[in-house]
């Protein structure tokens, strides 16, 4: 092949490959590696919306990024970030967190496919408020332990204001603590109802409780005889 013919070929084919036919016309091939360099890093655009009402309203100081394994903490008032990252293909997850760095609110950005040297955009993401959890704990009033006083089981029932049942965990009574999960925010009753092996009430306790977004609460209930 003359060499004024390879170069030509060679030029050609680092912009692109063009196939024409009397049926399909002309139709461009690109050559995919011209839309990043393999290896360099490259830019992720996250936007976001916290709650129906923003920032201020829903009491988010800071927006945590995560895309993959790093996360990086911008003003929730920015109202997006622009993050580099190594090429790649990784998972976008935001957290917004209160002045006390506690996360109140979530929002899942997706999958994002980063080129090298290029800048990926993702979908404005909606972080909405994050469920709370309550660790509750018991113990008797009387300081024994749970065969000395024919309890077997213990259930644990949550009520919202309107006395509406949320919630209900059972555990054996040496376990000593039950975890309710996914409560939305708000305030709660807690009643725990120690049941020997009929299945009968024999002790209860009570106590009350109000959980914010994203709470990771704890209480303790003193368990009395009936």
């Amino acid at each position: 092949m003359h060499s004024w013919v390879a170069q030509r070929e060679t030029a050609l084919g680092a912009l692109a490959l063009v196939l024409c036919t009397s049926v399909t016309g002309c139709v461009m091939y690109k050559d995919h590696g011209t839309h990043g360099a393999p290896g360099a890093d490259g830019q992720v655009q996250v936007d976001w919306l916290v709650g129906s009402a923003g920032c201020e309203a829903s009491e988010v100081t800071t927006v945590a990024v995560t895309i993959g394994p790093d996360t990086e903490e911008f003003p929730c008032d920015d109202g997006g970030a622009t993050l580099t990252v190594p090429a790649g293909t990784y998972d976008v997850q935001l957290q917004g967190l209160d002045v006390d760095n506690i996360a109140r609110y979530g929002g899942d950005g997706g999958v994002v496919v980063v080129d090298g040297d290029q800048t990926t955009t993702v979908p404005t993401v909606v972080l909405s408020s994050l469920p709370a959890s309550i660790r509750v704990d018991w113990y008797f009033e009387n300081a024994h332990l749970c065969s000395a006083n024919g309890v077997s089981d213990v259930e644990v029932t949550l009520f919202d204001a309107n006395d509406v049942v949320q919630g209900t965990s059972t555990a054996p009574c040496d376990d000593s603590t039950v975890t309710l999960t996914d409560i939305e925010a708000g305030g709660y009753a807690v009643l725990a109802l120690g049941r020997d092996a009929d299945g009968q009430e024999v002790y209860s306790g009570e106590s009350q409780i109000n959980l914010l977004r994203g709470d990771d609460a704890k209480i303790e209930i003193t368990l009395a005889a009936e």
